[in-house]
């Protein structure tokens, strides 16, 4: 064997760019996918919690004979509260819209909350229409399965 006490072992600077670049393409290939899944997931999660108020609102008119739920007894909902839905267990909690992290709740059309962005103080809006109650999530376009962040497809 020939001894090369000169020699150094180790990575050459072009070995190091060359494993780096390729770190920078698998990067740019996952991220846009996590943000993808991050995204569905988000609407997934609205999309129960809708489903969620309202059957617990039906449950709830169904108990009261058509009547809708209250802030308090005898007053009808107010916008700042999930009123009797939540205190009297129709609903665990007060729902979280994850898109913009609140629970709070107003009052509002569904064109309005198709207006809200991620940073919206509320998370919710309601409607009363005749004997109809609808809520509606911040930020979110049910008809076309959209956050407003998002482009219509």
């Amino acid at each position: 064997m020939i001894d090369r006490p000169n020699q150094r072992s180790g990575f050459t600077l072009v070995e190091i760019l060359i494993v780096v670049v390729i770190l920078g393409i698998l990067a740019s290939i996952v991220v846009p996918q996590f943000v993808s899944a991050t995204t569905e997931a988000t609407k997934t999660h609205i999309q129960r919690n809708l489903q969620e108020i309202a059957n617990q609102v039906e449950v709830y008119k169904g108990n009261h004979a058509g009547g809708l739920p209250t802030s308090h007894p005898d007053e009808p909902l107010q916008a700042g509260s999930w009123g009797i839905l939540v205190s009297a267990d129709y609903l665990r909690e007060e729902p979280r819209n994850f898109y913009t992290s609140s629970t709070e709740v107003g009052e509002g059309t569904y064109e309005e909350a198709l207006a809200l962005t991620s940073d919206a103080v509320v998370g919710w809006l309601f409607e009363v229409n005749g004997r109809a109650l609808n809520f509606y999530a911040a930020g979110y376009d049910a008809v076309n399965d959209v956050l407003s962040n998002e482009t219509v497809p």
